[in-house]
């Protein structure tokens, strides 16, 4: 991207508690409303399809949820 563009726009964010607290569905649609281009929104609908979560502590890990 730094070849056709002088800055590239980073956003940062942090899933770690949504996947619990978080319809998947209510934060696309949320997302959808704000008006962001179709490929970032369609960057985090393929994100969160499928996504599979384990935690892994003390040498042991949970099982895929």
């Amino acid at each position: 991207m730094l070849a056709n563009n002088p800055y590239v726009i980073v956003i940062s964010l942090d899933f770690s508690e949504a996947f619990d607290t978080v319809r998947h569905s209510s934060m696309l649609h949320k997302l959808e409303q704000l008006g962001i281009p179709d490929n970032v929104y369609n960057w985090f609908v393929d994100y969160f399809n499928g996504h599979c979560h384990s935690t892994a502590y003390g040498g042991s890990e949970s099982t895929l949820r």
